[in-house]
């Protein structure tokens, strides 16, 4: 994580806003890197890119829920953190 952390209300996007608010409850970490920014796994086995300014809000919100559901760790191992649940 090199970025500075930062809050998705931050993101110019309502429908990817709504998905990171989803997605930082659930554990997730959200930094300012790259075009936008980054969100970070809580386990700590998964990044996923966050676009500015995706040409379809809507369909970068649904990848992104797609890719947060690939966290490797099933939902019982205590490797995972608290709170990482999978949406």
């Amino acid at each position: 994580m090199t970025g500075k952390e930062v809050s998705p209300a931050d993101h110019p996007d309502k429908v990817i806003r709504k998905v990171l608010k989803e997605l930082r409850q659930a554990g997730w970490k959200l930094h300012k890197e790259g075009h936008w920014g980054r969100l970070y796994c809580g386990c700590g086995c998964l990044t996923i890119p966050v676009p500015g300014t995706p040409k379809s809000g809507e369909q970068a919100a649904h990848r992104i829920r797609w890719q947060a559901r690939s966290c490797p760790l099933p939902e019982d191992d205590p490797r995972r953190r608290p709170g990482d649940a999978r949406r």
